[in-house]
């Protein structure tokens, strides 16, 4: 069921990119404060976004940190890349909104991890890559390749949900556990 809607909302999450594209050419989704996007400092453009279309692969490349200790930690989500297009602040409000403004990774130990939304939440297994910088992440079916960045608010986590760089979500390293 958690796959279903999480594949509904990228779908209209594809649908409102595809309408912003139609209405105006100029617009390129960017527009969200540096807090919600994961910055872009490659050095491939000379501008701070993101083009349209590129994968993240390349976009961070020269970004990927070696991920932080794991177990214990709450990452929460912060935005996301859909399509080869930054979502904007208004479509990850979105995403929050039917989520009940929970979404979150919560690494509970060395390969337990939970996924939560709203009052829902499903466990699932993570493992780290040898080289320390990459993650393997199963839930509810769904399997996300992790890797890391830093930032100057912390560790971010881009969940890619494919090997193209085109599809991923970002999730901060939360400092304390949310209050239950």
């Amino acid at each position: 069921m958690k796959l279903k809607k999480m594949l509904a909302l990228l779908l209209a999450l594809m649908m409102a990119l595809a309408l912003v594209a139609c209405g105006d050419t100029a617009d390129t989704g960017n527009d969200a404060p540096d807090d919600q996007q994961v910055e872009d400092n490659s050095g491939d453009t000379g501008d701070a976004a993101s083009p349209e279309g590129q994968s993240l692969l390349e976009i961070l490349k020269d970004r990927f940190v070696a991920a932080p200790e794991m177990a214990g930690t709450y990452w929460t989500f912060i935005g996301g890349y859909v399509q080869g297009v930054q979502m904007t602040e208004e479509q990850t409000q979105e995403v929050m909104s039917q989520l009940g403004d929970v979404y979150q990774f919560i690494f509970v130990d060395d390969s337990t991890v939970v996924l939560a939304e709203d009052e829902d939440q499903t466990e699932g297994t993570y493992t780290m890559g040898e080289d320390g910088m990459t993650a393997v992440i199963e839930v509810g079916g769904v399997k996300y390749a992790g890797t890391f960045i830093e930032q100057e608010d912390g560790y971010v986590l881009v969940a890619m949900l494919d090997g193209t760089g085109m599809n991923g979500l970002y999730f901060h390293l939360m400092d304390d556990a949310p209050e239950k």
